[in-house]
């Protein structure tokens, strides 16, 4: 990540990671017999920036000269502040419309705001954004500062936030030096909302088409005219706007008053809300920097672990951005896969991103979407068909207008329901009605519909593989594949082998919960597993490829990274070694970043045929890791966190020219993402993924770090492991007993009480599934 942080931030961090190096080391003395030591050791432990009280929001600065993307966006989940250059803001709010659902039908362009414009007593005119000046910007995951100073002129701040929890925003104009009063302009312009008559320090935006009004209050007397305020400031003054959404006008006005009547505008209330939400994450600190090469350049590079943990809470940060909190449409509160493009719960991304927020303080915004899901997306045409995409209105991709109206999504159902419930220990929701869709169901009971049934719609030639028929359907969109290279002809593609593996164990899982027979599913499991192994193997290129279902052929044109998705089910050490040999080559994959396709692959470039997907690295490393290769899969989920550029989390990344240059596409804040975030206690050592209970497995080749805030049946884990020391492991702030390091370990829970019991000798390198 790129940042060019304060000096006293640097010294902050440099002494956060001295504390922490001495504190690691701390380990493995000897204890001593006073409690009050023993205490103090056990909480030298902990890293400060891993701690309950630490400053998350301050310590995400970024600072830049200008903003490093375009349209980085700000979101409380009620509405959206996406920035336009230095200072402009644009508001989006949901807002259903279109007679098709699509990518942006249920959200709406409200309004813009133009940056202040300044104007001295002598007539000379200050443009935020456009006059000659010395500009900084700030971002923090809970606010952005823009700094200007102008030349022969003043200093100017100006402060944005969404309010957390409040369909509200705040923006506050700040004369931090100037010899002379200024007059400052602060104008707004509809777009899709239109200007209303206005009322004494107020303006008035809504609409005939919707009930939703958006109002704009000052703090301070001034001017108002058309669609802008007008406020005569010196230094050390200030000025502040605030932004009000209601479903009606009587809302709108609600919720304007609670948030003037504080005294700082929700600025301290924001800030601590989103501290409590960076506490609850899973985080992972290395004790010592990640060095690695990288192999087609032989250049060296080093991730210090307060700069990854830092990425890691930006990612987290950019989950949380990605949501719809609304109470008044039917399928909200929603995980959405972006603001500005594509404003919905698709079935790849939402699943990612409900899972995430799952292990998080934010549970309810998982279950709710869950629930929504459930209700207008699981079985929506059928039994074992589920929608490529819900969206807030409550409509489904199945009444779209294009290809995607045919589009069924990824079978990971089972996987959603699975893991949250084994993360939030929440079984009451197999018991719940969603309604819609789920008619007179629970979710246990439509969701074994959906995976009884699911071979029907997406196996065509019964071979107990998943099968690619329509566009979209495995979340490669363009990938090189026999679907697109060859015009629709149906392809079983690797990766949703692995989302079906996944999701058949967490129905074993689920079943055992219930007291249910598992074995249908542990059949079904075994067979596609087997499946597999035997369809998509090719012995002569030693490698898994997608498989042609008409010619019956392997697709070796198309050298996908998701192939190596499958070795989390591997146990032939002899695949696992020959599949990695092609993994390290830097012709094939080992790059700055993992591509999509192999960089020797002709015509590389596209979509999903080349560029690096970090959202990705979480499938990858969990595979590699099981295969063994837990230092790679380590260091390389590492380097995916690590691709933010502060508040911007890629959706896509050249990685031909990455690092020296950052070439992104569109979206700016990939929720997705933080799948990575979620598998990265798992990679580390605490094991929770596809139906297996929490397993603590410590691989000494990753070297001394720290596990904060993992998940498992409503519990909060911490862990720190050090190679040839016990690993310790805390339950809810409380210390269990250390696991020697020599043993796996699997966690039991009766009750309230938590056990652990050894299940199989440790080693270094496994071929097997643990």
């Amino acid at each position: 990540m790129v940042c060019n942080c304060t000096r006293f931030v640097n010294c902050v961090l440099f002494a956060v990671l001295a504390f922490f190096t001495l504190a690691l080391a701390d380990v493995a003395a000897p204890a001593r017999s006073s409690k009050k030591a023993a205490s103090q050791n056990e909480n030298q432990r902990r890293p400060s920036f891993l701690g309950k009280n630490f400053d998350y929001a301050s310590f995400t600065r970024f600072d830049a000269e200008a903003p490093p993307k375009d349209g980085l966006v700000q979101s409380n989940g009620f509405l959206a502040l996406v920035e336009s250059g230095f200072g402009k803001q644009i508001v989006l709010i949901p807002a259903p419309g279109g007679d098709a659902p699509g990518n942006t039908s249920d959200r709406l362009v409200a309004l813009e705001i133009d940056p202040p414009i300044f104007t001295n007593s002598s007539g000379r005119t200050f443009d935020l954004s456009a006059s000659a000046a010395q500009r900084k910007v700030t971002y923090f995951a809970d606010k952005t500062v823009y700094h200007a100073a102008f030349n022969e002129g003043p200093e100017i701040s100006f402060t944005v936030y969404p309010v957390y929890g409040i369909s509200a925003a705040v923006l506050r104009i700040r004369v931090d030096r100037s010899d002379r009063p200024l007059t400052i302009s602060f104008r707004t312009g509809g777009k899709g909302l239109e200007s209303l008559p206005h009322t004494d320090r107020q303006l008035h935006y809504g609409s005939s088409r919707w009930p939703y009004r958006l109002l704009f209050a000052t703090t301070r007397k001034g001017k108002q005219k058309a669609d802008d305020f007008e406020w005569t400031l010196r230094r050390g003054q200030e000025a502040t706007v605030i932004v009000s959404l209601g479903e009606t006008e009587s809302e709108a006005n609600r919720v304007m008053n609670e948030v003037a009547v504080s005294n700082d505008l929700f600025a301290a209330r924001t800030h601590q809300a989103w501290n409590a939400y960076f506490a609850s994450v899973p985080l992972v600190a290395p004790a010592e920097p990640i060095r690695y090469t990288i192999a087609t350049t032989g250049d060296e590079r080093t991730i210090e672990p307060g700069d990854l943990v830092r990425s890691e809470v930006w990612t987290w940060r950019g989950l949380l951005t990605d949501t719809v909190q609304v109470r008044d449409l039917p399928s909200t509160p929603l995980v959405i896969a972006d603001w500005p493009h594509f404003f919905g719960m698709w079935g790849n991304d939402g699943i990612a991103e409900a899972l995430s927020l799952a292990a998080t303080n934010r549970k309810d915004l998982a279950r709710a979407s869950i629930l929504n899901w459930f209700r207008y997306g699981v079985n929506a045409q059928g039994d074992g068909t589920a929608a490529w995409t819900i969206f807030p209105s409550g409509r489904n991709t199945f009444a779209a207008k294009g290809e995607e109206r045919n589009t069924q999504s990824v079978p990971l159902q089972a996987a959603l329901v699975g893991q949250y419930v084994r993360l939030t220990g929440d079984l009451g929701i197999l018991n719940e009605e969603p309604g819609g869709a789920a008619k007179d169901r629970t979710v246990w009971q439509s969701l074994v519909a959906y995976q009884r049934n699911l071979p029907k719609v997406r196996d065509i030639n019964q071979d107990h593989l998943i099968d690619w028929t329509h566009t979209y359907e495995t979340g490669w969109d363009d990938k090189n594949s026999p679907f697109v290279d060859e015009h629709g002809a149906p392809t079983s593609a690797v990766n949703e082998q692995v989302d079906n593996l996944w999701s058949l164990e967490e129905m074993v899982h689920i079943s055992r919960l219930r007291g249910e027979d598992p074995s249908p599913w542990q059949r079904e499991f075994e067979v596609a597993r087997a499946a597999v192994r035997e369809k998509l193997w090719d012995p002569e290129t030693q490698r898994y490829w997608d498989l042609d279902i008409n010619a019956g052929k392997l697709w070796t044109h198309g050298e996908n990274l998701d192939a190596y998705d499958v070795l989390y089910y591997e146990p032939d050490l002899d695949r696992i070694v020959a599949m990695m040999k092609r993994f390290d080559y830097p012709k094939k994959f080992n790059g700055a970043l993992l591509p999509t396709l192999a960089f020797d692959t002709p015509n590389w470039g596209g979509y999903w045929r080349g560029p690096s997907w970090p959202r990705e690295y979480a499938q990858v490393a969990l595979a590699l890791s099981r295969a063994g290769h837990t230092s790679e899969a380590f260091t390389w989920l590492a380097r995916g966190i690590n691709t933010n550029l502060g508040p911007v989390i890629p959706e896509n990344i050249d990685p031909k020219t990455y690092p020296e240059k950052q070439e992104f596409s569109g979206v700016r804040i990939m929720g997705y993402t933080a799948l990575d975030c979620l598998a990265f206690p798992d990679v580390a050592g605490l094991r929770i993924w596809a139906g297996q209970d929490l397993t603590v497995k410590a691989d000494p080749s990753i070297g001394r770090l720290y596990v904060r805030g993992s998940k498992w049946m409503g519990d909060s884990y911490d862990a720190l492991f050090d190679p040839g020391n016990p690993t310790l492991v805390w339950r809810n702030g409380k210390k269990l007993q250390p696991l020697a390091p020599n043993q796996i370990w699997r966690a039991e829970k009766n009750g309230q009480k938590v056990s652990f019991e050894p299940i199989q000798t440790n080693t270094t390198r496994s071929a097997a599934k643990n």
